[in-house]
């Protein structure tokens, strides 16, 4: 130790002599035994700041950083092919993609039961790349999906967005709720779909949903459907809960008349039918699709009495009579006019607040529908009256009393209360920028309007009109509307009515004869099985249907009404200042509203967005 720290003190005093006797610039030595003071700068040149003339598409460098090489990073260094690293320093590492973190899409995502697979609310818990199907056989198996996202999640359980692995085609899947009462009634509407797909509608030309293949996984009933666009809801959420152009309306309605014609010859009964369960088939064209059959029966099985949705709800379901097809009639009126209005004809909070307000616009069902009734009493007071029985509503804070709770009160969203001045009073801008014959058309068409939704929405379910009678309508068919019709003296359900001036109108089939089924028959006939292979493939999911859907929709109706008239579409159509763009009034094909009109279409303190709230609460 001794020794070493005195060959450095010599070192060190060596170093020192030498570093004195170099000269200060002397290149033969490394150090300097003089303080060299820093030198002064020259102050710097200004810089001359000027515009340079750029050339069109060319990108300055002036400022521009130099791309860092990929092998002089050192964070990619560290993160590149690191899993290859970890398995050349430890030969027993394992990894694969399968056991990354996957984003869950049910909610609640605890395991409560199932061994795990469910949560609390007996829904399968379902992630991001989860695998559907049996995954035994998953190299020679046909049916295997893999999840993509989550579509929507109801009372009967989840659908998710699929694909089949094995051929890269989208479907959208229903995973039904491990439950018993669920998978029996999903099982009836397995039976229901495939009558209707292979033996009432084989051509998928009657705007049904196409069911594909079920199967069992985790003690959960899959039922693979074709994989459809957005529903009638969003669209008309899309814009902004307007109205849609009676062209559009007109078009969408024949397509739901032809469904329900198919499903009367059938003896079903939709039982659920509002724009939630109607979708659009793809963004080229206004084609629509039925779907959700999870409340569906036969109309000698009725096996609920608490169905449909509220706001669509017939008065006959209502009451807790013995319902028919009628009630969808009924709903389909209630669409048509949310079609047309952008909001709910009758956004009910309560039953007793959807009572009052079809009462209020359409008046009290007749006396002999309403004795037949088992809730008549809940509702209405039986009085008499030059001796003859008499019902009147009960009023709201009677009601209330009775049933030991407060009943709330429904808010008022049209200005207006019957029907007639609804209808022929909304301001849909329709009246901008337009002669005098194009007034009388827009109003012969809200007559004609008006006209068919009371036949839709008749209060005596056995007076209300058919789907044959229905799609004879003027505003159905097109033609000239002279004034009310009766259906039963001046159209026969029998007949094939004539087809609608619209390129999306299907060609007319006959109908077959049909025999009144008793509540002691039944209609139930095992349908040949479904063949996965032999059906074509779906649509693809198109998350927005809004430019290509009103283009194509604006420029044919509009074509085809300016021939009818006689006169020249006008380039420009769309001209009016308003909120919403230009491109969204194309995507739903009505004009843009008339901002200018003193008219309105509800109160100033009821905006549509309350409704659309209400909307979201709708129960069954």
């Amino acid at each position: 130790m001794c020794n070493d720290n005195g060959a450095q003190r010599r070192l060190s005093i060596n170093m020192i002599k030498h570093a004195e006797l170099a000269k200060p610039n002397g290149e033969d030595s490394p150090f300097y035994s003089t303080v060299i003071e820093p030198q002064r700068q020259p102050p710097p040149s200004k810089v001359t700041r000027a515009f340079r003339k750029v050339m069109v598409g060319e990108r300055s460098t002036h400022h521009a950083k130099k791309p860092v090489s990929r092998s002089l990073s050192v964070v990619y260094a560290m993160t590149a092919k690191l899993t290859e690293t970890y398995k050349r320093t430890d030969p027993q590492f394992q990894y694969s993609t399968r056991t990354n973190p996957r984003r869950a899409l049910t909610k609640p995502s605890k395991p409560a039961k199932n061994d795990g697979f469910d949560n609390e609310d007996h829904d399968y818990i379902l992630r991001v790349n989860d695998i559907l199907g049996e995954e035994d056989h998953r190299h020679v198996n046909f049916n295997i999906y893999r999840v993509i996202d989550l579509l929507g999640q109801g009372t009967f359980g989840q659908v998710v967005k699929c694909e089949r692995i094995s051929t890269g085609e989208l479907f959208s899947i229903k995973v039904i709720k491990n439950k018993p009462a669920y998978r029996t009634q999903s099982r009836m509407e397995v039976e229901i779909l495939k009558k209707l797909n292979h033996t009432s509608d084989p051509d998928d030309r009657h705007h049904i949903l196409r069911l594909f293949h079920t199967f069992d996984h985790k003690n959960h009933l899959c039922l693979v459907f074709e994989l459809l666009s957005v529903n009638l809801y969003e669209l008309l959420k899309q814009n902004n809960f307007k109205g849609l152009s009676a062209d559009l309306v007109r078009v969408i309605t024949t397509q739901l008349l032809d469904t329900l014609v198919v499903l009367k010859e059938a003896k079903i009964i939709h039982c659920d039918l509002k724009p939630e369960n109607i979708l659009l088939t793809s963004v080229d064209s206004p084609t629509i699709k039925v779907v959700d059959f999870g409340s569906a029966c036969h109309e000698a099985n009725r096996m609920y009495t608490y169905i449909q949705s509220r706001f669509y709800r017939s008065p006959e379901v209502l009451l807790n009579m013995k319902y028919t097809a009628a009630i969808d009639m009924w709903s389909l009126g209630c669409i048509v006019a949310e079609l047309y209005l952008g909001l709910p004809l009758f956004p009910g909070r309560s039953e007793y607040n959807q009572l009052r307000r079809i009462v209020d616009m359409l008046g009290v069902p007749p006396t002999d529908i309403l004795e037949k009734g088992k809730n008549t009493p809940r509702f209405f007071h039986r009085v008499t009256e030059h001796g003859k029985p008499e019902y009147k509503l009960k009023s709201r804070e009677q009601f209330g009393q009775e049933q030991q709770r407060p009943e709330p009160r429904g808010k008022k969203y049209f200005a207006h209360t019957t029907l007639d001045d609804i209808i022929l009073h909304y301001a849909n801008g329709s009246t901008a920028a337009r002669n005098e014959q194009e007034t009388q058309r827009d109003l012969q068409t809200r007559h004609a309007l008006v006209d068919f939704l009371k036949g839709l929405l008749h209060l005596n379910p056995l007076r209300r009109w058919t789907p044959q009678q229905a799609r004879n309508h003027p505003f159905i068919v097109g033609n000239g509307f002279s004034g009310s019709l009766d259906p039963s003296g001046r159209m026969k359900a029998d007949k094939a009515p004539p087809q609608p001036d619209n390129p999306h109108a299907e060609p007319a089939r006959p109908l077959k004869p049909t025999t009144v089924m008793s509540d002691h028959q039944t209609s139930r006939t095992p349908p040949p099985s479904c063949a996965d292979e032999q059906q074509k493939p779906p649509p693809g999911l198109v998350s927005d249907p809004c430019p290509q859907l009103i283009q194509t929709i604006q420029q044919k109706e509009e074509k085809r009404t300016w021939q009818r008239i006689g006169r020249a579409p006008s380039p420009h159509p769309l001209r009016l200042k308003h909120r919403r763009t230009r491109s969204q009034a194309n995507i739903l094909g009505n004009p843009l509203p008339d901002t200018t009109s003193t008219i309105p279409t509800y109160e100033a303190s009821e905006p549509p967005n309350e409704c659309q709230k209400e909307h979201k609460h709708n129960s069954k």
